[in-house]
């Protein structure tokens, strides 16, 4: 599933703008600069890429340090600071 997102948080990078992110099974499997709409492509305000697989809050995700081997996840996070998985496609 692709999601395209107006901000990408990377750990320990500044965000990146206009980015789409490719999830397989909740892992991050690439990321790319978006350059056009793709079939079942889901608009995400902001994305947050983490090597936690169970955050709960955005807390859990902010400050993180980087680590090249480990897998990201990827979240989007509701205005309360909940982290949300973007396991399935989004509703």
């Amino acid at each position: 599933m692709y999601y395209a997102t107006h901000k990408l948080h990377l750990p320990c990078r500044e965000p990146l703008k206009m980015y789409v992110v490719e999830v397989r099974a909740g892992v991050v499997v690439s990321s790319f600069p978006f350059d056009g709409e793709r079939q079942s492509m889901v608009w995400v305000d902001e994305i947050f890429a983490s090597h936690n697989s169970c955050a709960h809050k955005l807390s859990d995700i902010k400050n993180e340090a980087a680590q090249e081997v480990q897998p990201l996840y990827a979240y989007s996070v509701s205005e309360q600071g909940i982290a949300n998985p973007l396991l399935v496609p989004l509703k």
